[in-house]
C-alpha cells in the first residue's frame, strides 16, 4: 500500500478507512496461512485453532459449525464461503454446498451413498457434481464401492 496515498488530504477519509479495511483483512488472511491456524472469537477471548484440528466446518444458514478433532463444535458467525476462502485448498476441499472438510480427515469416500466418512465417525454429503473426485484432489482415503455378487 503506498502510504503517501493515505497521507493525501485529497482523498476522502471514506475511502482511506475501506482501503485499511481492505489491506487489514489481507494481511489477517495472509497471517492465518503462514501460522497454519485462524482466531476465533471466544466467551469474550480469542482462541487460536490449528488448521489440522478442524475436522470439517458444515454450513448451517449464515452461520457455520466448525467441528473439532477433540469433539467440541463451534458456532461462528461467518458463512461457509467465508472459512473457504480463509483455508488453504491444500488441506481443505468443498465436496458439498453445506460442507467444507479437512482432506487429513477424510477416512473413506462412500460414492453410491454420496457420503465421506471422516476420521471421528461424522458423514459429510457428497454432492453430485463432485461424487467422482478421485485420489488426486483428495489422497489418503479408501473408496468404498458395493461390489454385486
Amino acid at each position: 500500500m503506498n502510504s503517501n496515498y493515505l497521507i493525501n488530504q485529497q482523498v476522502p477519509i471514506e475511502e482511506k478507512v475501506a482501503r485499511l479495511d481492505s489491506e487489514i483483512k489481507y494481511l489477517k488472511s495472509k497471517l492465518c496461512h503462514h501460522f497454519n491456524t485462524i482466531v476465533l472469537p471466544y466467551k469474550g477471548t480469542k482462541r487460536i485453532i490449528a488448521f489440522d484440528t478442524i475436522i470439517m466446518i458444515v454450513a448451517c444458514s449464515n452461520y457455520a459449525e466448525i467441528l473439532l478433532e477433540s469433539g467440541e463444535k463451534i458456532l461462528t458467525s461467518r458463512t461457509l464461503k467465508h472459512w473457504e476462502s480463509i483455508l488453504t485448498s491444500d488441506d481443505f476441499v468443498r465436496v458439498h454446498a453445506s460442507y467444507l472438510i479437512n482432506r487429513r480427515h477424510i477416512l473413506s469416500i462412500h460414492n453410491k451413498e454420496h457420503k465421506v466418512q471422516m476420521t471421528n465417525g461424522s458423514m459429510a454429503k457428497l454432492s453430485r457434481n463432485r461424487h467422482n473426485i478421485n485420489a488426486s484432489v483428495l489422497p489418503n482415503y479408501t473408496i468404498i464401492k458395493e461390489i454385486n455378487l
